[in-house]
Parts: structure tokens; sequence; C-alpha cells
């Protein structure tokens, strides 16, 4: 705040009368900026007429709705999907992608989402360097926006599908050499185990009603949320 008040940031007064003509083409905002930028910059001229009062949708998606969404999104989405799968339960293990498809789905495709609004803010700089025009790149990302992560996110989904079929899937493999004897034999052999490949994968599992504390069997407590304690004492 005190810099704000006390140092010269922006002497517009000192600048003069602003002239377009003199604004190089490649001027950035800050990088935490480029999304919403980008979004501004491929968002249609669309403005509605209402009342007799123009309300500028070019301005108003873009720059209050879009980010309104997203950050909203961000915050309930742990609430909605309790709410959709009905698991309550307390997770101490992340999930695989492969064993959530369809979450693994949305969350490719919402970060494509992002990804190409990013990569709207580079308009011009695209235009320059492929030499083609500012406009043939606005309309490519308007309608990259959406359909390039929809595509993303149903080859995420039915990938994950197809991972989750094969059991051992995603584990590093033995290499695996050939030899050939003397007479012309061919014969394989498997390379000594390297640190790491005897390790199982953890499988999360549902807390046992009874669990074994000093050879004794403990009763565990339930509580109402549905996730079972073991009193400490």
């Amino acid at each position: 705040m005190g810099v704000g008040g006390l140092a010269q940031i922006n002497p517009i007064w000192q600048f003069g009368q602003y002239e377009p003509y003199k604004i190089s083409y490649a001027v950035q905002p800050d990088w935490y900026m480029g999304w919403l930028d980008g979004a501004l910059r491929i968002m249609p001229p669309i403005s509605w007429t209402l009342w007799g009062h123009t309300i500028p949708f070019v301005i108003l998606f873009p720059a209050v709705l879009f980010p309104g969404i997203c950050f909203n999104l961000f915050y309930v989405w742990p609430f909605v999907e309790a709410k959709v799968t009905g698991d309550r339960a307390e997770h101490n293990l992340l999930d695989r992608p492969r064993d959530k498809p369809r979450r693994t789905a949305i969350g490719v495709a919402v970060v494509d989402v992002l990804l190409h609004v990013v990569l709207g803010e580079l308009d011009r700089r695209a235009g320059h360097f492929f030499k083609v025009s500012l406009n043939e790149v606005l309309w490519f990302f308007r309608f990259a926006v959406f359909i390039i992560p929809s595509a993303a996110g149903v080859f995420a989904y039915y990938l994950c599908r197809e991972m989750s079929g094969v059991p051992g899937i995603g584990r590093r493999k033995r290499a695996v050499v050939i030899t050939r004897s003397a007479q012309g034999e061919y014969e394989s052999v498997s390379t000594p185990v390297r640190p790491g490949d005897g390790e199982e994968e953890l499988v999360p599992a549902p807390v046992p009603g009874r669990i074994d504390l000093n050879g004794e069997l403990e009763p565990v407590e339930a509580v109402t949320s549905g996730v079972r304690r073991i009193p400490r004492r």
C-alpha cells in the first residue's frame, strides 16, 4: 500500500497523449494474467443492448464470469464429487488416475481449456511467426478451446479404462538379454533385480472392524462420518 501511494509507477502526465502506433505489438501482461488476457482476446465481439443499456458481453464473460466460474468450480468440486459418488470416507492414499477415469477426463479437459486460453494470449506472436492473419489465429483458438479439450478428455477417459483393465500396468519391467550360443541357439536371460523392483504397490483397503494392537484385538471406534478411528491412550 505504501509503494502504491508514494512510489511513481505510471506517470501518464509525463508520457503525453496516448498514440497507439507508438506501442509495440509484442506487449505482454504479467504471467499470472495471461489466461485472462487470452480469454479477452479470443472472445468474439458480442454485445447486447437491453432497455437502453449496452452490455459488453465481450468483456463481461472473459473478465468477470469466466474467472468466477473457474475459482468457484475449484472450491466446490470436492463437495460435488462427494455428493455424486457418495464417497465420504477418509483417503490416506491418493487414487491412481487410471482408477478414476471420469475424474481424470474432467481434469484433463479443464487443464486443456486453461492451456488454450493462455496460448490465445500469444495470438500476435503466433500470427507473426507462422505468417498468417491475426484473425485466422483468433478464430482457430475460438474453436480449438472447445474441440481439443473435449477430444483430450474423451481420450483420457478411454485410456484410463484400458489401463485399469491391465494388471501390473505402469510398473517398471525387467530387461531381458538375448544371447546366442556357438550352435546358433538363442536364449533369453533376465537381468538381475534392480532396487525397487520387488516393492509392491499399496492398494487402498477399508479399515477392518478390529485391529491387532500388541497381540490383542482392540475394537475400533466408529464415528458418524463413516470413518473408523482408533482411540489414543
